[in-house]
């Protein structure tokens, strides 16, 4: 495949990034770099015009955002709305953080933006707190479905999002916004049991049973043409592509868009990948995962991943790990959980055991050495990797360097 220019604004390289990046530049001419192929951003007023098209919300009106979890730029997108009279004195900010961490205040003013968090009430969703949920029903595939109560009698909702290629759901954005972002917890379980499917996979939502029941949950809350969608597609603070509208219709408008700019195709499967990730996917090892899902469909039987991160936050959600660390080797995991008797964080466990199964897995980054041969990895330091990557170009094998991971979706042609 042709090599694709790197080094690009829009890329958000962590300090152990570069250190890597650096230290293989001596042999970069060997190298196939990847990395999402982004077009030019959109301005402030080109920004402004679309967006300004929205008819005002009303007083009953709630906008959703994402948490710190994700790269969506909510304030920015917020302050037009904000400034165009699109947002009613009395609109509501709801961060849909389904089972993540609650953001703390300083990160609830980053993400919505001074002049919004002092005008509009500011809520954090809050998938365990039951007083606050209301259960509507169940989907075809027996998911209950609970949701944040205050969503249930508002008129107006908008749902900020942004969509890029999502392991097990097919995209982010959409009708994520409601369900797991702000579901019950109840919910985001059972949808959840049905990554272990082999059809919750990259990039698709035809025929995956996840993305479709968690569509479908959403529509037992409230029809997607009554919900009104900003979507986007962006690196950091620069946005790609932009559409308003019905949620479901702009959502795939969407989707077309993120498959072209964040898929990388292979015609043959490669033998060594090593991804970077991507701030803030690099915080945990729970985030992280990402990258590994979205590079190893890609590498040859017995080939190489390396996940290069910081994870300054450790593992983050350690359900999934310490699930890993009951079990003496990837194939047992595997062989040991199943959807019937699915836990929550299981599929989180059970595919990383299968890409171990299949994969040389090492890791470099901040986590200690037993933790990550917990993970059935092995840890190396920077020189180790770039001596690994020596004998491996001496030998005359491939390595990729996925720039962006977590992000880029490297897949094989059909």
């Amino acid at each position: 495949m042709n090599k694709l220019v790197i080094f690009h604004v829009e890329t958000n390289f962590s300090p152990l990034a570069k250190q890597v990046l650096s230290e293989l530049k001596p042999f970069q001419d060997e190298l196939t770099y990847v990395s999402p192929n982004f077009p030019s951003p959109l301005s402030d007023s080109e920004m402004a015009n679309r967006l300004s098209q929205l008819e005002p919300l009303s007083e009953r009106s709630i906008v959703i955002i994402n948490d710190h979890y994700r790269s969506t730029p909510s304030s920015r997108i917020l302050s037009i709305l904000s400034n165009y009279g699109i947002l009613h004195p009395d609109t509501k900010i709801l961060i849909a953080r389904g089972t993540h961490p609650a953001p703390p205040t300083e990160k609830q003013v980053e993400l919505v933006g001074k002049e919004v968090f002092k005008k509009h009430q500011i809520m954090v969703h809050n998938s365990d707190l039951e007083g606050n949920l209301s259960f509507l029903g169940k989907t075809t595939k027996q998911t209950p479905v609970f949701v944040n109560s205050a969503l249930i009698k508002t008129v107006d909702i908008l749902a900020i999002n942004s969509i890029e290629p999502h392991y097990f759901a097919g995209f982010t954005g959409g009708a994520k916004s409601i369900v797991p972002g702000c579901a019950g917890r109840q919910t985001v379980v059972k949808n959840h049991s049905l990554a272990m499917l082999p059809d919750s996979r990259l990039m698709r939502t035809k025929g995956n049973p996840l993305f479709e029941d968690l569509w479908e949950a959403t529509t037992i809350f409230r029809s997607l043409d009554l919900i009104t969608g900003i979507q986007v597609i962006n690196a950091k603070n620069r946005v790609f592509w932009l559409g308003q509208g019905p949620l479901s219709e702009v959502y795939f408008e969407g989707v077309k868009e993120a498959t072209e700019i964040y898929g990388v195709p292979f015609n043959k499967p490669v033998d060594h990948v090593i991804t970077l990730v991507e701030p803030p996917l690099d915080r945990n090892l729970y985030q992280a995962q990402k990258a590994l899902e979205n590079t190893k469909n890609v590498i040859r039987d017995g080939g190489s991943l390396v996940l290069v991160s910081d994870n300054n936050e450790g593992i983050g959600n350690e359900l999934f790990f310490s699930r890993l660390s009951e079990f003496s080797s990837p194939r047992a995991v595997v062989s040991s959980l199943n959807i019937d008797s699915y836990k929550f964080g299981d599929h989180k466990a059970y595919r990383w055991a299968q890409t171990a199964d299949r994969l040389n897995l090492y890791y470099v980054g901040s986590l200690e050495a037993t933790t990550v041969r917990n993970g059935f990895m092995e840890k190396l330091s920077v020189d180790q990797l770039v001596l690994m990557v020596k004998n491996w170009l001496s030998n005359g094998e491939q390595v990729i360097i996925d720039a962006n991971g977590g992000y880029t979706a490297l897949y094989k042609k059909e």
